[in-house]
């Protein structure tokens, strides 16, 4: 079976194609803009990374995730840019998956401190 190939002039022209097939998903405008942002935020941060080079793309995956301090964070860069890479891998675009080796970290937990008044309030 061919591996279908499609070309796109930029990475916008294919994230907004990208984004028509989750939106045809049903999937909530909280995600698409997810996808959107951290879409956005790499390809600006690593313009290089659409060039077709497997090397220039693997480069740029690394360095846009090993500043990331917050694994919670770390987690919400993956759950969003590994569809689009998987995607785009699938459409021809890209040599490769970058991201189809990462795993993602531990979560951590959040505490929240609330006033005795607070606690009172919600357990009554």
């Amino acid at each position: 079976m061919k591996k279908l190939s499609v070309t796109y002039d930029s990475w916008e022209s294919a994230m907004e194609d990208f984004l028509f097939q989750k939106e045809s998903e049903n999937l909530r405008p909280r995600t698409i803009e997810d996808y959107r942002s951290h879409i956005s935020r790499f390809f600006r941060n690593h313009p290089e990374a659409f060039s077709g080079s497997k090397q220039a793309l693997t480069t740029a995956v690394k360095e846009h995730f090993s500043g990331t301090k917050s694994n919670n964070y770390f987690n919400g860069k993956l759950r969003t840019l590994s569809p689009f890479f998987r995607w785009l891998h699938s459409q021809g675009v890209i040599p490769c998956n970058p991201l189809e080796n990462i795993k993602g970290k531990k979560q951590t937990n959040r505490i929240v401190e609330l006033s005795t008044e607070t606690l009172k309030e919600l357990l009554q």
